[in-house]
């Protein structure tokens, strides 16, 4: 019995050192815009940048506001699902010409005044088929000026401002349910 927990944790030891050894320490992946502040309907670029480091190999996904950005153009490996991109690419060539740098880029219109946000997430390898640990930096756009923000905030928010206007008539504690 002693045998048998032994030669366990044994290979159990030997497989996280494996998996440790199989990830490549971390990067960066950034987001970066060739525009901070856009108007309404004009375009501007999404490049997706993987600093100090060769990749093989990877598939990630940006999320945006669709309410305020249209997508229209990326890479050939390109697919829009909802409020996110996905896009996968490898080396063609078995790693012998991998990426650096400049991995993606992506164009964006304007709709709507506002900040546009966009996050990634994805993995990332390297020519060794090891996955390259990533440390993903989002960005975000202005889309309009502050003073057309803070009036599109207000429309929202309407112009009741009664704070009692709820109207209830009577308040039940003791039954579950709608009556």
């Amino acid at each position: 019995m002693k045998s048998n927990s032994k030669l366990t944790f044994f290979a159990i030891l030997v497989v996280s050192i494996i998996l440790n050894l199989s990830t490549v320490k971390a990067q960066n992946v950034y987001i970066r815009t060739n525009k901070a502040e856009i108007e309404i309907g004009e375009e501007f670029s999404l490049i997706i940048d993987l600093s100090n480091t060769a990749v093989s190999a990877f598939d990630f996904n940006i999320f945006f506001d669709t309410e305020i950005l249209e997508y229209k153009t990326g890479p050939e490996n390109t697919n829009v699902v909802g409020n996110h991109i996905v896009f996968v690419w490898h080396d063609t060539e078995g790693g012998n010409s991998p990426k650096d740098g400049e991995l993606a880029k992506f164009r964006f219109k304007a709709k709507e005044n506002g900040v546009a946000n966009f996050v990634i997430s994805g993995e990332f390898y390297n020519e060794a088929q090891e996955i390259i640990q990533a440390d993903f930096k989002g960005t975000q756009v202005q889309i309009g000026n502050e003073e057309n923000l803070s009036t599109k905030i207000i429309e929202e928010q309407g112009t009741d401002t009664q704070t009692n206007n709820a109207k209830l008539q009577s308040l039940r504690l003791d039954k579950e349910g709608l009556v």
